[in-house]
């Protein structure tokens, strides 16, 4: 009979223990997704930097053509409007 209560004793505990387990797996099943989206949106934040880079770059060479034109339009303008006189 105390060999009964003793298995018995030893089973509740081992079932704890799984439960334990199942619990922790759960955990960590749910960090490693976790970890994944982490990883997919660091990846993402990455190319839209590299993204923002290119942006300020092709607004610069804008601006810079957008004075050339500017300058390259008066000068002809003040040179026709000097042939009209």
């Amino acid at each position: 009979m105390l060999w009964c209560v003793c298995v018995a004793l030893q089973n509740q505990s081992l079932s704890c223990e799984a439960r334990s387990v199942r619990v922790y797996r759960d955990e960590v099943d749910s960090l490693r997704e976790r970890a994944a989206r982490v990883d997919r949106l660091e990846t993402e934040l990455t190319r839209c930097k590299e993204r923002l880079n290119d942006v300020h770059f092709y607004k610069s060479r804008v601006e810079v053509q957008n004075k050339s034109t500017q300058t390259e339009c008066s000068s002809c303008c003040n040179q026709c409007f000097l042939t009209f006189d």
